[in-house]
């Protein structure tokens, strides 16, 4: 009763939101999420509620030095995603409240001014790399693989023109021009000093720069089969659906600064019958003319097959390489098991690693185990 009374308060919002006391149409309810939908006349709106919450231990054993263990709350997530006036002009927001910090992760609007074209403008996800561009909570492992934090992939502050590409046509491309610096916030502040000691005056928290510094982002790719809204997620739970799988190339150049690279990738994945494989090759070059180009290769493999809906072994290899002796060889060799007691909704997920670094010639191996609960709403 409580619930039905709930709805009902939402049906009410709904009508509000369409600006109209007696509404053509309003409803509300769950569908891959709580929403509120509403209709007046050649006017729609829609607001879907969503929520993603992961609980993770995680034991480090490195070679030299102590260990280290602690419980965390990777991410606690709430996204409201809709579209307003009609379905034409859709939003995205993001906020995520994990590790005990605040962060803007997504707050986007599109606009399709004809079915084959969007507009985007705001803060997502760069289109680089197919592992990172999908979402944390469908992942053949607890994380992703360390090419990832070695080839710039990350959310960023732009603008985009593309055909849907998140949701897997049978052709997708996209090409945005972004910031450049990412959308991890930073401080900057003013120091009063006082002989050999200061006191800060001012402070104030940003991701936006005083000057940007243009980093284009191109991808395109194709998607075979029932791929719809699954290119980017990695396990097969629709077995039923065959053969399915998608093959990209993504590019990323940086287009001012001094240090300026750029970056490009081929990825892919594979599902059918409850067997998933998805991987990438990635490199990653100095462009500024006075420097050596020094380039840094990497790839990324990983596979899983779920067994009866609810249990999923994985594995994966990852390795980054540089061609400058002086910088590491890193490497990540890693065993995951999934339990899926309702689908992605409620999911327990562990991983044991053997990460490696080599420098000249000498190497370290550090062991990681990982669990995490995950429940998503």
């Amino acid at each position: 009763m409580r619930f039905a009374s709930i709805l009902q308060s939402f049906s009410v919002a709904a009508a509000l939101l369409a600006g109209a006391a007696s509404p053509a149409h309003a409803e509300a309810g769950y569908a891959k999420g709580f929403f509120l939908k509403a209709d007046d006349g050649d006017k729609s709106y829609a607001l879907v509620i969503n929520g993603a919450f992961q609980t993770r231990f995680t034991l480090t054993v490195p070679e030299a030095g102590d260990d280290s263990y602690a419980f965390d709350v990777v991410r606690a997530r709430i996204s409201l995603n809709g579209h307003v006036l009609s379905k034409a002009l859709t939003y995205s927001f993001l906020a995520d409240f994990g590790h005990g910090d605040t962060q803007l992760k997504d707050l986007y609007i599109d606009y399709a001014p004809i079915d084959a074209l969007r507009i985007r403008v705001g803060q997502w996800k760069r289109p680089f790399s197919r592992p990172f561009m999908g979402s944390s909570n469908a992942q053949q492992l607890v994380d992703e693989a360390l090419t990832d934090a070695a080839f710039g992939v990350g959310r960023d502050l732009g603008l985009a023109l593309h055909n849907g590409y998140e949701q897997s046509p049978v052709f997708e491309w996209v090409v945005g021009l972004f910031n450049g610096t990412g959308e991890k916030p930073w401080y900057t502040g003013k120091v009063a000093v006082t002989g050999d000691s200061g006191t800060l005056t001012s402070a104030s928290r940003t991701n936006v720069p005083s000057q940007f510094r243009p980093l284009l982002v191109a991808r395109v790719g194709y998607n075979y089969g029932d791929a719809a809204g699954e290119g980017y997620s990695e396990p097969d739970l629709h077995p039923e659906k065959g053969l399915r799988f998608s093959v990209a190339a993504g590019a990323m150049a940086d287009l001012g600064g001094a240090d300026r690279t750029g970056a490009a990738e081929l990825d892919f994945i594979l599902k059918i019958s409850g067997f998933a494989a998805t991987g990438g090759g990635f490199v990653r070059v100095s462009t500024d003319p006075g420097s050596d180009a020094n380039p840094v290769y990497g790839v990324n493999l990983q596979a899983g097959y779920v067994l009866g809906g609810r249990v999923e072994p994985a594995l994966r290899f990852a390795r980054v390489m540089p061609s400058d002796d002086t910088q590491s060889t890193l490497q990540e060799l890693a065993l995951g098991l999934n339990l899926y007691f309702a689908g992605q909704t409620f999911k327990l997920a562990t991983d044991v690693a053997a990460l490696g670094a080599e420098t000249g010639g000498a190497s370290t191996t550090e062991w990681r185990v990982r669990t995490q609960l995950q429940t998503v709403f």
